[in-house]
């Protein structure tokens, strides 16, 4: 199809025309220049809300603070334009040519950009407020000071630039697509700042990249013991084994017992440390007691034992000496020696390697 030869001669005498017919002629509500060859043009404020734009060759122009409201930009060429400011909402944005445009302060809010090609552009600063990246491509794509709350679906952010300065102004979503397609080279504060949930974010890089080495774990302890479980806990985290360890990882105004009992049912161990003041906690016997209904129920190890006094070796508490006498219980009472510590945290490491469940 040809573009309308009276709106095409409008828009070629120049924006104030242009913008004075639209003005004049309000019944003309969706000018039409499909397939036009505006290229190299300088159209900067021109008001293309609601224009057939389709196709239009409109490549290395100005369109700086243009208005595309409504506009159908579906297949049209922009590559190496400038359209700064330039208004997108409710737009027709597909299979559109945006390579090497400055998009900067754009507002593209709401908008879903389908298959539209964003190599090396600039959406720095722009406004991407609850729009949609589908199948577009993206590489080299700026997005430094970018305002996000954005579904991102098959697409691969691995060469975008500047994710983590752009500005959160709610979650965004990610599609496996997207995390597969972008292999892993996605930081962890971007997707945490995203919205990403903590207890996904430690298996992106697994996900995507290589097979999840160790089991994660819930630690369950008693107060009196912290200074151990933060030992440990610090460890573990340098070896990348995701953990539960209720001052890290519980949130103001989260309810303990409800936080706790998903974080067990989320992790794969519970790593129960064992002493004299844990064998007096109703919450740890709590704790061990739902690894063991849930190892009842998948028939997987979920209990992992650690001692680090001797109280369990000789204790008549009921729950403690069954467990005492039906599993092997790792040793690391001489935790604050630290070649002895540094041992005992080899072994554990070991064990906490991924393992079949039992009766495989």
């Amino acid at each position: 199809m040809e573009a309308n030869r009276e709106h095409l001669a409008r828009i070629l005498a120049g924006v104030e025309i242009w913008n004075a017919w639209r003005r004049e002629n309000p019944y003309i509500v969706a000018p039409d220049l499909e397939d036009a060859n505006l290229q190299g043009r300088d159209l900067r404020g021109a008001n293309l809300s609601k224009t057939n734009l389709c196709a239009v060759y409109l490549e290395d122009s100005d369109l700086s603070d243009a208005s595309f409201i409504g506009a159908n930009l579906s297949g049209t060429k922009l590559r190496g334009s400038r359209i700064c400011r330039a208004n997108f909402a409710n737009a027709n944005i597909q299979g559109t040519d945006f390579a090497r445009a400055d998009l900067s302060g754009a507002i593209l809010g709401g908008v879903l950009l389908r298959r539209a090609n964003f190599d090396d552009a600039s959406l720095e600063h722009a406004d991407l407020s609850e729009a949609v990246f589908r199948g577009s491509s993206l590489r080299g794509t700026r997005f430094t000071g970018a305002r996000l709350a954005t579904g991102f679906d098959d697409v691969d952010l691995s060469l975008a630039r500047g994710l983590d300065a752009v500005s959160h102004r709610g979650p965004s979503s990610f599609g496996i697509d997207t995390l597969y397609r972008s292999a892993g080279h996605l930081s962890s504060s971007f997707l945490r700042d995203a919205g990403v949930p903590e207890n996904f974010l430690a298996y992106v890089d697994s996900l995507v990249s290589q097979p999840i080495e160790f089991q994660s774990c819930f630690i369950s302890y008693a107060s009196k013991d912290e200074p151990f479980v933060a030992r440990l806990y610090g460890d573990l985290r340098r070896e990348g084994i995701r953990c539960w360890f209720a001052p890290e990882s519980l949130k103001i105004g989260d309810r303990f017992r409800r936080e706790i009992d998903r974080s067990i049912l989320v992790h794969d161990r519970l790593l129960v440390i064992l002493s004299a003041a844990s064998l007096d906690s109703s919450w740890v016997e709590d704790e061990v007691e739902a690894a063991l209904e849930r190892e009842r129920q998948t028939k997987a190890d979920v209990l992992f034992p650690v001692r680090i006094d001797d109280e369990v070796m000789r204790t008549n508490t009921a729950w403690a000496a069954a467990l005492r006498r039906a599993r092997h219980i790792g040793d690391f009472c001489s935790w604050s020696e630290p070649g002895m510590y540094k041992t005992a945290l080899a072994r554990l490491l070991r064990d906490l390697r991924i393992a079949s469940p039992r009766g495989e």
